[in-house]
């Protein structure tokens, strides 16, 4: 069966163990959590607005504020 792709994908870390995509997920939304608490939720949802910035006219997406 060479040449025929997986159906789970994932990535590869630093040290080229491959990861699960459902790690990947915790791993992202352990960094957001430690975020917001660290810098606090207005300028963390700032700082989302800045990254996901899509015209160069000035509009950011409408995100949903944190609670």
């Amino acid at each position: 069966m060479t040449g025929q792709c997986s159906d789970i994908v994932g990535a590869f870390d630093r040290r080229d163990n491959w990861v699960h995509p459902a790690d990947l997920l915790l791993g992202t939304i352990q960094r957001e959590l430690y975020l917001k608490y660290f810098i606090g939720h207005e300028i963390y949802d700032t700082l989302l607005e800045l990254v996901f910035w899509i015209d160069g006219e000035g509009h950011a997406p409408k995100r949903p504020r944190s609670p």
